[in-house]
């Protein structure tokens, strides 16, 4: 999913969250293009960020790809911490 920042701070909030909320949608990696580093910070659950300026399709593509990466790996910890398997698993 690619948001752009025109929307407000609070409306990317609010969206992210009904992402992260729904079944359905809570594993689909999210990439935020912004007009500015400088501006406001960015939304938690966002997994990837693009400035618009100097973007092109490549460098989009590379960011989507790796926040798909980044979800995918996010996820295969999340499992083997409820398994108890791997490196962490030591620890419980």
């Amino acid at each position: 999913i690619i948001i752009d920042d025109t929307l407000s701070q609070g409306q990317i909030s609010w969206l992210v969250r009904k992402i992260r909320r729904n079944n359905k949608l809570k594993d689909i990696a999210i990439t935020l293009v912004k007009s500015s580093n400088y501006d406001n910070p960015v939304s938690n659950g966002v997994d990837e960020l693009v400035l618009k300026e100097g973007m092109t399709r490549d460098r989009l593509y590379n960011a989507v790809m790796n926040s798909m990466k980044f979800r995918k790996y996010a996820d295969y910890y999340k499992r083997s911490i409820r398994r108890g398997k791997g490196v962490f698993g030591m620890f419980r």
